[in-house]
């Protein structure tokens, strides 16, 4: 058995987790039950046995820490507002594409294209944010 740290210390009277780790899911529905069949569990449990630290012991902790520790360089991109037709708002779209190797903006048929929401706060700025879009592109997606 792994050392969990949390085996040896008393409840600190914070956010830790008391839900089991896992993927949870309507199994009456057909299709959601299809894809979690053909989805090997490891894959979508994060946990310390499928590589997961135990130090990190919430979602919160899970998901910032590793950006605050770990710097994303700036992610060039192309900004685009768009006006809703619902409410006449105004909305900003960070599109950021691969570069060629003339150091063009580039979309390659072939590669997804993927829609990132960051969320009620934040932005094209967040570190996880240009993490994914630093590792996209190095997919040329």
């Amino acid at each position: 058995k792994s050392y969990n740290p949390l085996d040896h210390m008393p409840d600190p009277g914070i956010d830790l987790p008391t839900i089991e780790q896992g993927l949870y899911h309507s199994s009456s529905n057909p299709y959601i039950a299809s894809i979690v069949s053909h989805w090997p569990k490891s894959s979508r449990t994060y946990n310390v046995k499928n590589g997961a630290t135990p130090f990190l012991v919430n979602g919160d902790h899970r998901t910032g820490i590793p950006f605050i520790v770990n710097g994303v360089e700036d992610q060039e991109h192309v900004r685009v507002w768009t006006q809703s037709r619902f409410d006449g708002e105004y909305l900003a779209l960070d599109i950021a594409f691969p570069v060629n190797v003339e150091g063009e903006f580039v979309h390659y048929l072939d590669k997804p294209v993927y829609l990132i929401l960051h969320g009620l706060n934040g932005g094209s700025h967040e570190e996880y944010v240009k993490d994914l879009v630093n590792r996209r592109r190095a997919e040329n997606s």
